[in-house]
């Protein structure tokens, strides 16, 4: 009885899939047409506020080590949840929000991404900042270690910032 009632639903599925797509109709031209009318707000949508950083045209040392900072604080701050979560899974849980917002790049935002934020941020977070946010704290060392890295690193839209 359970399988002829899956079949059932299975059979009714398709049914509604296949009647959907037989009276969708998509009208290119005016689809064409309404993106070249559109505007680009991809940038208000990331910095919705009038960001200091996007502006800046310079930064002193000091601001990397700052930068580099914040790419070790975000090593730890993803680190230390999740090691509380592996003793206690309930706290863990209630800890996410803070190690997914961990995997993003906020020193690059800092230093400025040339317009290329999104792309970074996407694969800072498909590849979980080289596992568990390595590519964080490489790019903290290199900050602070590079004699031109207010030169290099600035504005720079590369995903690995430190690689020529």
């Amino acid at each position: 009885m359970k399988a002829l009632l899956i079949a059932l639903v299975f059979c009714l599925a398709g049914a509604t899939q296949l009647q959907a797509s037989q009276n969708y109709r998509l009208d290119e031209t005016n689809l064409e047409n309404m993106f070249a009318a559109s505007e680009d707000v991809t940038s208000d949508m990331f910095y919705p506020m009038n960001n200091p950083f996007k502006q800046s045209t310079g930064l002193e040392k000091g601001n990397m080590e700052v930068a580099a900072y914040i790419a070790f604080g975000t090593f730890l701050v993803r680190l230390i949840p999740g090691a509380i979560g592996v003793v206690f899974p309930i706290v863990g849980l209630a800890l996410s929000p803070i190690i997914i917002a961990a995997i993003f790049p906020w020193h690059r935002y800092y230093l400025g991404t040339d317009g290329e934020g999104v792309k970074i941020s996407a694969l800072y977070c498909v590849t979980w900042g080289w596992c568990w946010n390595i590519h964080h704290v490489v790019d903290g060392i290199m900050l602070l270690t590079d004699e031109s890295a207010s030169e290099k690193f600035q504005n720079n839209g590369k995903w690995i910032m430190w690689a020529k």
